[in-house]
């Protein structure tokens, strides 16, 4: 119960997070409304200020960068890989609906499942195994990768995405 309180409480401040910088925090206008009049006595600016961008990353020095940080990895291998039509200047939600959009629904529904049924992420094994589909395993490389798995009710959920992805041929 904790762990669905915390996930909700994450999922509505990501949220939040996410309208704040989408918006910039700043309180817009649509074009052509009129803009409301300020309190008594407070200094109102001559012309709007368009909003500030994010700066770039700094990046360390060529000591450190010797290992990439694993989440920065991830998330660039993420971006590469699933949403390689994505530009520079895409609002922040844009690549996370380009990346859902460019994903194969039996993966999804293989990753719902999981944390649906069996209460739990889906661990890094089973992200592996949908990259080797992705990335052209044959079935029985599937197949062998899916007996490997700990849990006997992660195996039977993933040999039924395995009938689906990959039919055995009749």
């Amino acid at each position: 119960m904790r762990r669905r309180t915390f996930a909700i409480a994450v999922v509505l401040l990501g949220g939040a997070a996410l309208v704040l910088f989408c918006c910039g925090g700043a309180d817009r206008h649509a074009p052509g409304a009129p803009a409301s009049t300020p309190p008594q006595g407070a200094a109102v600016p001559a012309e709007p200020t368009a909003p500030t961008s994010v700066p770039a990353p700094t990046t360390a020095p060529a000591a450190a960068s010797a290992e990439p940080a694993p989440a920065a990895s991830l998330t660039a291998t993420a971006t590469s890989a699933t949403a390689p039509a994505a530009s520079s200047n895409a609002p922040g939600g844009a690549s996370i609906v380009q990346a859902v959009k460019s994903s194969d629904p039996r993966d999804l529904e293989l990753l719902a499942g999981i944390e649906r049924e069996l209460q739990r992420d889906p661990p890094p094994e089973v992200h592996a195994l949908i990259a080797a589909r992705k990335r052209g395993a044959s079935r029985a490389e599937l197949a062998t990768a899916i007996q490997k798995l700990k849990a006997l009710e992660l195996r039977v959920l993933a040999e039924r995405w395995l009938e689906k992805v990959a039919p055995l041929p009749r």
